[in-house]
């Protein structure tokens, strides 16, 4: 229950950033080093939406239905940019593979 309050915190937090500064997350999903990370967010969506089955089946759906698309869009997204080489090779760092890989796990 604590791990989906912090996310439910955290959620709220980035779509704060999202409205109020999108200029800042724009240049995170831009960077070539912190782009990896933005992944994440729908990975921990899928793991809370996993601990909902319990208690509302429903939203769970919904929000494992949301991650599994964003996850997917943006994992494309990112890999098509490293496919057409416009990858630093100084910033080729192991957290490349979270979009792809690290997500597929759940």
């Amino acid at each position: 229950i604590l791990a989906m309050i912090i996310w439910g915190l955290l959620t709220g937090a980035f779509i704060t950033r999202l409205i109020r500064f999108p200029h800042s997350v724009l240049a995170e999903v831009r960077h070539p080093v912190l782009s990896s990370f933005v992944s994440l967010f729908p990975a921990t969506t899928m793991l809370v939406a996993i601990g909902f089955v319990p208690w509302f089946r429903p939203l769970a759906v919904c929000l494992f239905s949301f991650g599994v698309v964003v996850q997917l869009a943006y994992a494309a997204w990112q890999t098509a940019g490293l496919w057409r080489g416009s990858h630093p090779e100084e910033a080729t760092t192991p957290g490349l593979y979270l979009p792809t890989v690290a997500n597929n796990f759940i």
